[in-house]
């Protein structure tokens, strides 16, 4: 098992082993990192996979590229992202994160990637069977829109 230690006071980065891999190690690398930190909403109108993490504030700048290094792996996939988002909180720390939405970026997700976890596996088959029903909130369907 792996020390424990805080995430919020830790930088962390795609290893360069892992950009320069076969795509089923990039997988892994993803579905691993989802399994233990996304969220997938099933919400009606709200369908997405989010991933964010905190850290503290004065580490944002490496916080942002370790976002973008994330959502270029997964564009590697032809898997489109939201903007990176950041919320921040009452404490020392900012959240950035960002969501994977629309039924394209599911599919490509679940084929392509997947989870281990089988209650995640199952959030996503039902987000991608009932897509049909959404009603995207003001900032999805504008981001929808404008893919």
């Amino acid at each position: 098992m792996p020390p424990k230690v805080k995430k919020t006071i830790q930088t962390l980065h795609v290893p360069n082993w892992i950009k320069n891999s076969h795509p089923q190690i990039k997988a892994s690398f993803i579905r691993a990192l989802f399994d233990d930190e996304c969220w997938i909403e099933t919400n009606q109108g709200g369908f997405c996979i989010g991933f964010a993490q905190n850290k503290r504030k004065d580490l944002i700048k490496f916080h942002r590229i370790f976002m973008e290094e994330i959502k270029s792996l997964l564009k590697e996939f032809d898997i489109s992202t939201t903007k990176t988002f950041k919320r921040s909180s009452k404490n020392s720390s900012v959240q950035l994160g960002f969501k994977i939405i629309g039924l394209d970026n599911f599919i490509k997700f679940n084929s392509q990637i997947g989870f281990s976890s089988k209650e995640k596996r199952k959030k996503l088959k039902f987000i991608m069977n009932h897509f049909k029903q959404i009603q995207f909130k003001k900032k999805e369907a504008k981001f929808k829109i404008l893919e």
